[in-house]
């Protein structure tokens, strides 16, 4: 029952005892360890999947709630005294440590911190100390890999804006183009440069996998594939770590499927012949998308689905909303406060969809589910989902139904006036 906890505990003879963070603001290096040992513990006793699902489960309780219970988004390097055992020094610590394996690779990691411990044994140690260290290990950059994930606060997102492909003469291959764009979610800088893994699926069950470096806010490159690809993708289920929770999962009977990673409910109405394949990514960060007038989306959340759908497919698929700070699950805070700001009620909420690689949204047919009273801004929206793209809630203007109010008192002074002038109500 305490396998963990052991785990835990245990590996603290290494991080914590034999090696020590030198500063408590630097705590991470002792729990952020020793809480991903927890996992690496699975990993090696129980396999990949008991790893993948440790470290998949801390990351989204981390990101849903560690801001809530540490009562702020915090870096993992630098807090402050009242946070040095909080969930960001232990849970995101984790999170931090499984996307800097990633980064360098099990050889480099598991060879630099070995060698680490060894080097700074019975001595402290501070975060530049363990950066300068592994850079040693590995040509990625982990000057941009500190500042943007263990010195600043937050998560970034990472989203493939579109893709293309070409069929290269007298080849079998295919050139694939594509255009990745950086988005933030409660982190004040972009990352500079971060590695990324493109997947791409063919029309016959083909799979390829190609890591590409992303640099600032958006990426354009290219890079060949075997065959012609149906779908491109992404690896942020087992690899990086960053702020969307996506799941992939063969979907093989009628009724209900539960893409509980993502926060997403599938609905099958018909029968399912044959099995097809579906990917859920819950993205928390805003969608880009060309400005269109009369329409407001979220810039807290959106959902991208692919999937291989079969013909006549009927089915309802059911994402939730959650905008009330007084609940323990308040997960989307920028939208609906503005719409509080705004005396703009719940019903005014609809549902949008793009098509992918396109950054033109549209109504979509949708039921609205308002739970407890219109000011309250928790609720499920249900839709028909046959067809792949993004989803996102917001507001239009056709539907908001807002009374306009004229102010026909204004006092305006001085008058008259230089470079300043103020107004008064």
């Amino acid at each position: 029952d305490y396998e963990t906890l052991m785990a835990h505990e245990l590996a603290h003879h290494w991080w914590g005892d034999l090696v020590t963070c030198r500063r408590q603001e630097d705590m991470w290096i002792n729990e952020g360890m020793a809480s991903y040992a927890e996992s690496l513990f699975l990993e090696a006793v129980y396999g990949n999947d008991a790893y993948l699902e440790s470290v998949l489960d801390n990351h989204k309780d981390v990101l849903l709630y560690a801001h809530e219970r540490d009562g702020a988004r915090l870096p993992v390097s630098g807090i402050g005294h009242e946070h040095t055992y909080g969930d960001h020094v232990y849970n995101k610590g984790a999170v931090i440590a499984h996307n800097l394996r990633k980064v360098m690779g099990d050889e480099a990691y598991f060879e630099a911190a070995k060698a680490f411990l060894d080097a700074n044994q019975f001595s402290d140690v501070s975060s530049l100390d363990m950066q300068d260290f592994f850079q040693n290990y590995t040509p990625k950059n982990l000057g941009d890999f500190f500042n943007g994930w263990i010195f600043q606060e937050g998560f970034p997102d990472f989203i493939l804006k579109s893709w293309s492909t070409t069929q290269i003469d007298n080849s079998t291959d295919w050139n694939l183009q594509y255009s990745i764009s950086q988005q933030n979610h409660f982190n004040p800088s972009l990352i500079e440069s971060q590695p990324m893994f493109i997947e791409a699926r063919g029309f016959n069950g083909e799979y390829f996998r190609e890591e590409v470096n992303l640099i600032g806010q958006n990426s354009n490159g290219s890079i060949n594939l075997p065959f012609q690809a149906k779908w491109v993708f992404l690896d942020d289920i087992s690899h990086t770590l960053q702020a969307s929770l996506s799941e992939e999962q063969m979907i093989s009977d009628d009724g209900i499927t539960n893409f509980n990673r993502a926060e997403f409910r599938l609905d099958i109405d018909t029968p399912v012949e044959s099995p097809f394949w579906m990917r859920v990514e819950n993205h928390w960060s805003t969608a880009e998308s060309e400005e269109q007038e009369n329409v407001s989306l979220s810039d807290d959340r959106f959902w991208r689905v692919l999937g291989d759908f079969p013909s006549g497919l009927i089915s309802t698929a059911r994402i939730r909303y959650y905008g009330n700070p007084d609940a323990g699950n308040y997960f989307d805070p920028k939208f609906f406060a503005v719409l509080t700001e705004l005396g703009i009620p719940e019903d005014s909420l609809r549902l949008f969809f793009r098509p992918l690689q396109s950054n033109v949204w549209q109504a979509h047919p949708h039921e609205l589910g308002v739970q407890g009273n219109n000011t309250n801004y928790q609720g499920q929206i249900e839709f028909p989902l046959s067809q792949a793209g993004d989803y996102a809630w917001g507001i239009a203007s056709d539907f908001v139904g807002v009374e306009d109010k004229t102010q026909t008192q204004l006092r305006l002074f001085p008058n008259p006036c230089g470079s300043d002038l103020n107004v008064s109500v």
